[in-house]
């Protein structure tokens, strides 16, 4: 088991929910470009359809056009990630540039279920991510992209130490599959599929095996603030 030798606290963004500087530390690793803008941390997976590393983190709302170009000029739709918890100001101009809610995460407390018979779960190697990305795929109803979901999965596993991949397997067949971001404090399931009794009995175990808080990181009924917790994120995108 890996872990990243960090804190989850930053003096250049002590202002934002710890929730939304966890998941930045996690979404950042998957991106495969990273710039600093005027705007806020841009952050892009083009070959993936991942909605937390396709967008600008830490807003500064002054530089949205600048954020609309950065994104365009890659073919991608502009995109930002704010917590659920926004300022007036800050909301305001995303809307009168145009920009909506889009989606809702919540980084979820885990709770103990009842696990099928016959499950067995364990921690793999990059070398049988293909599992997890086949399992991924499914659940977002995205096989096209099966093959690049590996290869992103595969080359995060292999250069990130804090992050580990489970499998959980009936009759030597997987069955659900978490992508899990480890740090002194937090035991969190950034990309999950599959049985949620399995994977909640493993997250709730391992964590509490290593004296760590146990989190899943997962959609929100609905992009409004009312259905959503204080930890929660927003995705706002372009209309």
């Amino acid at each position: 088991m890996h872990s990243l030798n960090n804190d989850d606290s930053s003096s250049e963004s002590s202002l934002f929910p710890e929730a939304y500087r966890l998941a930045f530390k996690f979404w950042s690793l998957m991106a495969t470009e990273r710039e600093t803008l005027s705007a806020g941390f841009a952050l892009a997976t083009p070959d993936v359809a991942y909605l937390l590393s396709n967008a600008v983190w830490f807003l500064r709302h002054e530089g949205l056009a600048e954020v609309m170009y950065w994104y365009s000029s890659r073919g991608l739709p502009p995109a930002v990630i704010t917590p659920a918890l926004l300022d007036d100001d800050t909301r305001a101009a995303l809307r009168s540039a145009g920009f909506k809610q889009e989606y809702g995460f919540t980084l979820h407390s885990p709770t103990a279920k009842t696990v099928p018979p016959g499950i067995i779960t364990e921690q793999v190697s990059w070398l049988q991510s293909r599992y997890l990305a086949d399992l991924l795929a499914e659940r977002y109803e995205q096989p096209q992209q099966v093959t690049m979901i590996n290869k992103s999965l595969t080359r995060v596993l292999r250069a990130s130490s804090g992050v580990n991949a489970f499998l959980s397997y009936v009759d030597d067949r997987p069955v659900a599959g978490a992508l899990v971001f480890v740090t002194q404090r937090f035991f969190v399931a950034m990309l999950h599929a599959g049985d949620d009794g399995a994977l909640n009995d493993f997250l709730l175990r391992e964590a509490g095996t290593l004296g760590l808080k146990a989190r899943v990181l997962r959609a929100a009924p609905s992009p409004d603030d009312a259905f959503i917790s204080a930890d929660g994120l927003i995705r706002w995108s372009l209309t």
